[in-house]
């Protein structure tokens, strides 16, 4: 990302619309943006420049700027039009899978304190109390999430792909670790039951969606 604007090479529409109403929309799959075939085949290469640094927050995380202007590319090159709705589709349920309602070793209450990231202030390479999802090398991390953000996570991966829908009934924030190495030879249906105490059903469920109403190819610059 650049100082004054950013650059995607190779980006479906579908990503970008995703990008500017998904999170809000809890728009886990694009099997939630309903539209032309188009929109998840083509390419395109987006520049956008900006007359402010696109800083990143107190949090650490991106600006509202970014979405606020790709929004802007949506509507103004592409005459993207969009709302949002609830469907009726194939999802799965995130449920307790114990009768007794415990959880395994990888899922536990989170009892650490996010930092506060000061912008121009030293901060360490890995402090330990580290916010969000850190995935990589046959594992799925994270501390301080809710079971929320642990449902999108498991939407999104291969095996899943289908919306998931948090039946729990479990509030706060927990810190997650499991194991997903192909080399257990188990799913991550079974991997999450075990080692969590979570269990993914599969049902029919009330999912919001993305409608495109309307896209059109831009004219060159």
């Amino acid at each position: 990302m650049q100082p004054t604007g950013f650059r995607f090479e190779g980006f479906h529409l579908q990503t970008l619309i995703r990008t500017v109403y998904g999170p809000g929309a809890d728009i886990q799959t694009y099997d939630q943006i309903l539209g032309p075939a188009w929109l998840a085949s083509d390419r395109f290469d987006i520049v956008a420049k900006i007359d402010r640094r696109l800083e990143p927050g107190p949090d650490g995380r991106r600006p509202e700027l970014v979405p606020t202007v790709m929004k802007a590319i949506l509507e103004d090159r592409f005459r993207g039009k969009v709302h949002r709705e609830m469907r009726e589709r194939p999802a799965y349920a995130l449920r307790l899978a114990r009768a007794d309602r415990t959880l395994g070793s990888g899922l536990k209450i989170s009892t650490i304190e996010c930092p506060t990231i000061v912008i121009g202030a030293p901060q360490p390479p890995d402090p330990v109390r580290w916010c969000g999802f850190r995935n990589g090398a046959g594992l799925i991390r994270a501390q301080h999430v809710t079971i929320g953000q642990i449902a999108s996570v498991l939407a999104g991966m291969p095996l899943v792909g289908r919306a998931v829908v948090d039946r729990t009934g479990l509030t706060g924030n927990y810190d997650l670790q499991i194991s997903v190495t192909t080399e257990e030879g188990a799913s991550i249906f079974t991997v999450l039951r075990e080692q969590t105490g979570l269990t993914l059903q599969a049902e029919n469920a009330s999912v919001p969606v993305l409608v495109v109403d309307q896209a059109q190819h831009p004219t060159p610059d």
